[in-house]
């Protein structure tokens, strides 16, 4: 029997696995990630609720709707609009109810009962208050007493946090927080502005999570009967753009974008003269909140048609064009919602094209056109920044190629349209249109490589440094594009240049610590990946390329070092994992091989390398113990041939011929071209003493290419057909003595 390599996968590096170190700048970082994304509140998974809603308090000043607020935002849920969740999976506390213990009670069911892919929502509409002693900030329960938040009646932010990163991290459960807890009241903190406290810590410390927040640190929540006949401003405008007036491009669905400009928008307004603005974090813009239930919305806007907010109603779903300063005040409220080019007809562009026909708006079209065009630039201009600071959000963007990217190209033309050739920053404008058009053509090309589509890209970068020539971002790009080509050297020179430009950047150092590993030289790939961690050692992904380096200079204990520093900055860096197991195995280290591979292994269930790892570590050790990592990794990758070819191995060790056979015969299929398969199956049937069988599948494997003839003279598997005349006369046809 042939002892084969050829199943051995090897450690994930720039050539192979899901974050090839190109990636550097070379996708568009994750996912989630190391970006936790938000799915659908309305998709698959099951959605479980604890809401919570105070406004008769036992001993601290009353609230007024929070109550009310609450069970409006659960019939929501309930309702098709919200996705029909059922009233077992939603645990409603309001008032005297919502204790300090029943809400630890239901949040402990909450992270009991959810599973990974489900969605768990907290809400919680009351008074929010900070310990003036200990700095502590609190959501505040029935029961609490005044300035004695700690001895209970309270929960602690930090202790709600940990709650909502183990629902988020340990149970892969999608997590929304929303909050109304920055009421006006004399609570204990308010002379340090106790309950504005408590908004900032809460935006502070929430990362993983979507977080909704009534309002921003330096202002309160208002309530009132002017919205709903007795709502909280934020509640009501909350509910009614969840069930479709925040749906802005009419396609039957809201978004956490759409729903945060909606959101700052009326509530801005509504609250007035009170200053309030609504904070929505986490989560990306393209995440699905809810799909619009046609009658719902209807219902919805028959009531504001028939109340107080039929004015409000009127400018947002009629054409503002029957005064100029209707037209101006639409315009800044499509900028503010970033409706800039669409839709079409109420985009802030459109209205501003109206706006150059109106002669009372005359004095207005200047600034109008300044505000538009810089509105156009900057979104760009921030995924820039981001890249510039070595964002991991941003490298992620870029590696999952984020659709955002394909509107820039438009948007800055649009920009440097309206400013003008004579404008001071047009040629930086026109220099970032030509950038993103390159980047997005090479993005697309990593996809469908081609060296047309690569040159083309290329072409549009060198534009961008015709009009800026220190678009550092743009030689950066061309360096990424020459190394696609297998140009190193180009792409060397243009990556050097871009830290010439700026020296203090690292992506740069990264992409050449990646790039001379792709050309297996890991010395100079090592000494770059140094320099970049040592004017920055936050990035995971220049840790990840210097393990990688470190990894294949057989330095082991330092590429351990680092592969671990890139799981615990960015656990998505999954090659990280799969690479440590690889160390382990070659250390000998089972326990430790076993435990990253598995690690691999859960976050990329249906690659069966990792498994089939597994199974090679107990190869020898423990062939029983081997078998089933060998049939979970043909299990959750039938393409994946190695599975195979080790369990024929196996079986023929354990002498059980029929499965030997079955499992050779399905590696065959799969890898026509090894020789090696051919090879076991004619030691399978040496074994069994059928010779004619195995030399036939002998002189099979010496045609596929079979060209150890030692090991064909000295392996014992062939012991029964040795002496045969046709053995020597086959070995002397293919492979004659030298």
């Amino acid at each position: 029997m042939k002892a084969s390599n050829n199943g051995n996968k090897q450690p994930w590096d720039i050539l192979s696995g899901l974050l090839p170190l190109w990636v550097a700048t070379v996708l568009v970082i994750a996912g989630t990630s190391g970006i936790a994304q938000i799915k659908p509140l309305i998709k698959e998974g099951s959605t479980r609720a604890v809401i919570v809603g105070i406004s008769d308090y036992a001993n601290i000043s009353d609230l007024r709707f929070a109550d009310r607020d609450a069970k409006e935002f659960a019939a929501f849920l309930q309702s098709p609009a919200g996705g029909n969740i059922p009233a077992a999976d939603i645990k409603l506390m309001v008032n005297e109810q919502a204790t300090a213990v029943n809400m630890f009670r239901e949040l402990t069911w909450l992270v009991q009962e959810c599973q990974p892919g489900d969605r768990a929502i907290i809400y919680f509409s009351g008074h929010g208050d900070m310990e003036t002693i200990s700095g502590f900030s609190y959501l505040l329960n029935y029961e609490v007493l005044p300035a004695m938040y700690p001895v209970g009646g309270a929960v602690q932010i930090d202790l709600l946090k940990r709650i909502l990163l183990k629902l988020s991290t340990e149970k892969e459960t999608q997590v929304m927080l929303i909050t109304d807890a920055c009421h006006a009241g004399k609570l204990a903190g308010s002379d340090i502005g106790g309950s504005q406290a408590t908004i900032k810590v809460l935006s502070d410390q929430f990362n993983k999570e979507i977080l909704i927040l009534s309002c921003k640190a330096d202002q309160f929540s208002v309530e009132g009967e002017q919205w709903g006949g007795g709502r909280g401003v934020f509640s009501y405008f909350l509910v009614d753009g969840l069930k479709g007036l925040a749906d802005s491009d009419d396609n039957g669905e809201v978004t956490l974008f759409e729903l945060k400009r909606y959101l700052e928008d009326e509530v801005y307004t509504a609250a007035k003269p009170n200053p309030q603005r609504p904070q929505i974090l986490g989560g990306n813009d393209e995440t699905l909140l809810a799909t619009v239930d046609v009658a719902t919305l209807a219902a919805v806007r028959q009531r504001r048609e028939t109340t107080t907010d039929a004015k409000a109603m009127a400018v947002r779903s009629k054409a503002p064009d029957t005064t100029g300063q209707e037209l101006l005040m639409a315009f800044q409220q499509a900028i503010a919602r970033g409706d800039l080019l669409e839709p079409v007809e109420r985009s802030a562009f459109a209205l501003y094209q109206r706006a150059l026909k109106r002669p009372e708006l005359q004095g207005k079209q200047p600034e109008m056109r300044s505000n538009l065009a810089g509105a156009l630039e900057q979104e760009a201009q921030g995924a820039i920044f981001d890249y510039l600071s070595t964002d991991p959000k941003e490298l992620r963007r870029r590696w999952d190629y984020d659709p955002r990217y394909t509107k820039y190209p438009q948007y800055l033309a649009t920009s440097a349209d309206l400013l003008g050739e004579d404008h001071i920053t047009y040629n930086q404008v026109r220099a970032k249109q030509w950038y993103f058009s390159g980047l997005n053509q090479r993005l697309a090309a990593d996809r469908e490589p081609t060296e047309a589509a690569y040159r083309q890209a290329l072409d549009a970068l060198r534009k961008t440094l015709r009009f800026d020539s220190t678009a550092v971002y743009a030689y950066n790009e061309i360096g990424l594009i020459w190394w696609r080509l297998q140009q190193r050297d180009s792409a060397a020179v243009y990556l050097k240049r871009a830290l010439e430009t700026s020296p203090k950047w690292t992506l740069p150092m990264i992409n050449l610590n990646g790039m001379y590993n792709d050309g297996r030289d890991y010395q100079q790939g090592a000494a770059w990946g140094a320099k970049s961690l040592a004017l920055d050692s936050t990035v995971a992904l220049a840790h990840y390329n210097y393990a990688v380096s470190k990894m294949w200079l057989e330095d082991y204990p330092e590429a351990i070092k680092h592969y671990l520093q890139v799981t615990k900055l960015d656990p998505e860096y999954h090659n990280a994992w799969y690479n440590l197991g690889y160390i382990y195995r070659i250390l000998d280290s089972t326990a430790f091989a076993e435990k990253y591979f598995l690690e691999y292994a859960q976050r990329e269930p249906e690659d069966g390398g990792a498994y089939n790892n597994l199974g090679l570590i107990f190869i020898t050790l423990d062939p029983q113990r081997a078998i089933p990592y060998f049939k979970k990794a043909a299990e959750v990758d039938p393409d994946y041939p190695y599975g195979f070819y080790y369990l024929g191995q196996i079986y023929m060790r354990l002498g059980d011929w029929p499965a030997g056979e079955a499992a050779m015969q399905k590696y065959i299929r799969m890898e026509p071209d090894d020789p090696d398969g051919y090879y076991d199956l004619a030691c399978l049937f040496a074994l069994q003493q059928k010779a004619p069988t195995a030399l036939e599948w002998l002189e099979k494997a010496l045609q596929k290419g079979f060209s150890d003839r030692e090991h064909m003279l000295t392996d014992e598997d062939l012991a029964s057909v040795r002496e045969l005349p046709t053995f020597m006369a086959l070995l002397n046809r293919y492979l004659p003595e030298k």
